[in-house]
C-alpha cells in the first residue's frame, strides 16, 4: 500500500494570518487526499493551542510531538525565514520535498500553483496561497455561547467596525479615525436608529467612539492582548460578532477583517482606508484580489 501523501503547514502571525493559512492548507490537503500535519506555535503573535479555539478546521489532522512542534516553532518564524529564504529552502529539503513561504506567494502575484505530485508538502506562511472555505471552520462551543450572549444583548441587526490600532502602522497611516467617523455619519444620516458593533485593540479608540456616539455602538468589555487565552478569546468573538454584521467598516489591510468578512459571507464592505475609492459589494466567499494578503 502506497504511503499517504502529506502536507505540513506551520500556520504564522495572529489568529487571521493563520486562519487564511490553514484554509488554504486544507484546500491542497483535499485535493490531494493528502494527511494534514499542523505544527502551532504558541508564542506573542497568539498565546493559545489550536484546539483552544477550533473544534474543526474542515478535516481531520494530525499533531507533532510536543518536542517536535516546539522546536519547529521556533525555527519556522517570519523574521527569519524572510533574512535567510535560500537557507530555509535548502534546509527544508531534510524532509519536504517542496516548501511554501511567504516570498514565494508574494513572487507568484499571489497566483502560486502546487503540483499534487510532491510527497510531502510543507508550508509556513502568514498567507493565503489557494482557493479557501472559510465555512470549514468551527469554533468552540464556549465561543459560540459568548457570541449569542453578546448579540443578544445589542437586540437588532447592526453594522459593525473594526479598528486595528497597537501593532499595525500600516493601518494607523491608512485608515485615520476621521475616515471611520465619516463613514459612521453617513450610516447614521440613512438610519438614525442604526446600531454598531466597534472591535479595536486599543482602549483610548474604544473610549473615544463610544463617547462620540454615545448608545449607538455596542463594545466587548473583556480583557485585551493575545498573550493570554481571556484576551485571545475576546479577539475571537468580536471577530465572529463582525461577521455576523450586515455591515462592515474596516481596513483592506486587516487580515483579521478579512476573516469576518469570509466568516459571516459579508456584502456589504466599507474598507476606510485612504487609498480605497469605492465600496464594495461582494458575492459569497468572495474578497477582492486587489487586497489579497496585504
Amino acid at each position: 500500500m502506497a504511503k499517504k501523501k502529506k502536507l505540513i503547514v506551520i500556520p504564522l502571525a495572529g489568529l487571521g494570518n493563520r486562519m487564511r493559512t490553514l484554509a488554504s492548507s486544507v484546500q491542497i490537503a483535499k485535493r490531494d487526499n493528502r494527511e494534514l500535519c499542523v505544527v502551532w506555535p504558541v508564542n506573542a503573535d497568539l498565546g493559545c493551542d489550536i484546539t483552544d479555539i477550533f473544534e474543526s478546521i474542515g478535516m481531520p489532522y494530525t499533531r507533532p510531538s510536543r518536542f517536535v512542534n516546539f522546536l519547529l516553532s521556533n525555527l519556522y518564524r517570519l523574521t527569519l525565514i524572510s533574512k535567510f529564504f535560500g537557507l530555509y529552502k535548502l534546509f527544508s529539503k531534510l524532509f519536504a520535498d517542496y516548501s511554501v513561504f511567504d516570498d514565494d506567494i508574494y513572487g507568484a502575484k499571489n497566483k502560486l500553483e502546487i503540483s499534487n505530485e510532491y510527497d510531502t508538502i510543507l508550508v509556513a506562511s502568514c498567507l493565503s496561497f489557494s482557493t479557501q472555505d472559510y465555512s470549514l471552520f468551527r469554533f468552540n462551543v464556549n465561543l459560540r455561547n459568548e457570541v449569542a450572549r453578546e448579540t443578544a444583548k445589542i437586540g437588532q441587526e447592526y453594522i459593525g467596525i473594526h479598528i486595528r490600532r497597537t501593532d499595525h502602522k500600516d493601518t494607523i497611516q491608512h485608515s485615520p479615525d476621521e475616515n471611520y467617523l465619516k463613514h459612521i455619519d453617513h450610516c447614521i444620516l440613512a438610519n438614525p436608529q442604526q446600531k454598531f458593533f466597534l472591535a479595536t485593540d486599543d482602549l483610548p479608540t474604544k473610549a473615544f467612539f463610544t463617547s462620540h456616539y454615545e448608545g449607538r455602538i455596542f463594545t466587548l468589555d473583556s480583557k485585551m492582548g493575545r498573550g493570554n487565552l481571556e484576551g485571545i478569546n475576546a479577539a475571537i468573538v468580536e471577530m465572529l460578532m463582525l461577521s455576523q454584521s450586515t455591515k462592515l467598516l474596516c481596513s483592506a489591510i486587516s487580515s483579521f477583517s478579512t476573516a469576518a468578512i469570509l466568516l459571516g459571507n459579508i456584502r456589504d464592505v466599507v474598507f476606510v482606508d485612504t487609498f480605497v475609492e469605492k465600496d464594495y459589494v461582494l458575492a459569497d466567499g468572495e474578497f477582492p484580489s486587489e487586497f489579497q494578503n496585504l
